[in-house]
């Protein structure tokens, strides 16, 4: 998702854009500097109050959708977790902690971070600090197996290849 886009869709303003924006540009012409720095932290984590985590939790779980079930599927272990969308929903609603971690990026859950999305960028033809480069948009990290272990699931299946 472009800066531009999460900005608009969780109604953030536009000094916050200014902040990703700026620290997405930082970040991509320094690697070894934190995305988001020490000096933008509490202006981030109080932009991003709780009622907003939540709803770019909900969006990045459900989209525009609602389904009734969340799947985890980790297939080295050949284990497939069933969960009940309302539940997990609820446990997130009353769990968020927004903060910055030691690396600069946006914890929002245990089990959920926003950070910019990386990469080497070596198919893209855009220079590498324009903000439309693919690798400077924005993405929701998912610490699934840490996510598992947050609910009890409604079922389980294991499975053999």
């Amino acid at each position: 998702m472009k800066i531009e886009d999460l900005v608009a869709r969780f109604g953030f303003s536009d000094n916050f854009k200014q902040v990703l924006e700026i620290s997405t540009i930082r970040k991509v012409r320094n690697s070894r500097t934190n995305w988001i720095s020490r000096e933008d932290s509490d202006f981030i984590v109080h932009e991003i109050n709780r009622s907003k985590a939540f709803d770019i939790l909900k969006y990045s779980l459900q989209g525009e959708n609602s389904p009734k079930l969340f799947v985890l599927i980790k297939h080295d272990a050949q284990i497939i977790w069933v969960y009940k969308m309302e539940e997990l929903l609820d446990h997130l609603r009353k769990s968020i902690s927004v903060e910055i971690t030691s690396k600069g990026v946006i914890s929002l859950h245990s089990c959920f971070t926003i950070q910019r999305k990386g990469g080497n960028g070596k198919h893209e033809k855009r220079a590498k600090d324009d903000l439309d480069h693919g690798r400077n948009n924005i993405q929701i990290k998912i610490k699934c197996l840490a996510l598992s272990e947050l609910l009890d699931p409604i079922t389980i299946i294991k499975y053999n290849d």
